[in-house]
């Protein structure tokens, strides 16, 4: 299922289409991204600009490489923190939290 959140294609090309390997990858996501993006939102509200930028980093990949589109708004995030501008990325980081539970919850239906 694609989807206005994420590709599941693109997971399930990275993973050579093993539908085993995908369903490990998702659960992984499911349990460590929620941690990440709490960090993330911590770093933020204490304008923790290291934080924000190594964390955001992080997240970047890990989204990205999931097929989730909002990859985007967190190279945004990683950008202004990488100039020390976090004034900047309020709208991103709004979009992060916003979307980020639907797209867990989008995700385990995925199994």
């Amino acid at each position: 299922m694609s989807n206005d959140l994420y590709d599941i294609q693109l997971l399930k090309k990275q993973t050579g289409g093993d539908p085993d390997f995908t369903n490990h990858m998702i659960n992984i996501f499911i349990d460590e991204a929620p941690k990440l993006v709490e960090k993330l939102s911590s770093h933020y509200s204490n304008e923790d600009i290291e934080g924000v930028r190594f964390v955001s980093h992080q997240l970047k990949g890990n989204f990205r490489s999931m097929g989730i589109h909002c990859w985007e708004d967190l190279r945004a995030i990683e950008l202004a923190a990488k100039e020390n501008d976090l004034d900047k990325i309020e709208p991103e980081m709004k979009s992060v939290q916003d979307k980020f539970p639907k797209i867990i919850e989008a995700l385990k239906r995925e199994l």
